[in-house]
C-alpha cells in the first residue's frame, strides 16, 4: 500500500517500475468533475432573477383573475380575504364537530354536556391567556 501511494506521486523513481498511468487520473478526476459542476451551478445562479419579477407577476395574475370573475358575473374576492373566510369556515366546522363529539361522549358516559363544555371553554380561555402573556 505504501509503495502504491509513493508511486502515484513519484512514478519515475527506482521504487516504482511502472510509469504514471491512467489509473492515477481516474481515481482523482471526481474532484475536478465535482468542482466544474459547482462552478457551472454558480454561473447559473448568477442569472437566476425570479425574485425580481414576483411582484409584477402576482399583480398580473390577480388582474386576470379579477377580469375572469367579472366576466363570469361572480363577485371577486382578494386572495387574502378569501383565505380568511375559508379559515373561519373551517374553524366553525371544526367547532361543530368537536361539540357533536363531546355530546356523543357525554351521552355514552352519562356526563352533563353543559358542565363538560364549560370545562373546555375554561381551559381554552386559560390557554389563550397564557399565550397572550408571551
Amino acid at each position: 500500500m505504501k509503495r502504491d501511494v509513493f508511486c502515484c506521486f513519484f512514478p519515475q523513481t527506482a521504487v516504482c517500475s511502472q510509469p504514471l498511468d491512467l489509473w492515477f487520473f481516474r481515481d482523482r478526476i471526481y474532484i475536478w468533475v465535482e468542482t466544474v459542476c459547482y462552478g457551472l451551478g454558480a454561473i447559473v445562479l448568477l442569472f437566476y432573477t425570479v425574485e425580481k419579477y414576483l411582484k409584477s407577476d402576482r399583480e398580473t395574475v390577480l388582474a386576470r383573475q379579477k377580469a375572469e370573475a367579472e366576466a363570469a358575473g361572480i363577485a371577486w374576492i382578494p386572495p387574502e380575504e378569501r383565505l380568511r373566510l375559508e379559515e373561519e369556515e373551517a374553524d366553525r366546522l371544526a367547532e361543530e364537530a368537536r361539540k357533536a363529539e363531546l355530546k356523543a361522549r357525554c351521552e355514552k358516559k352519562g356526563l352533563d354536556f353543559e358542565t363538560e363544555e364549560a370545562k373546555y371553554q375554561q381551559k381554552l380561555a386559560e390557554k389563550q391567556a397564557k399565550k397572550q402573556k408571551k
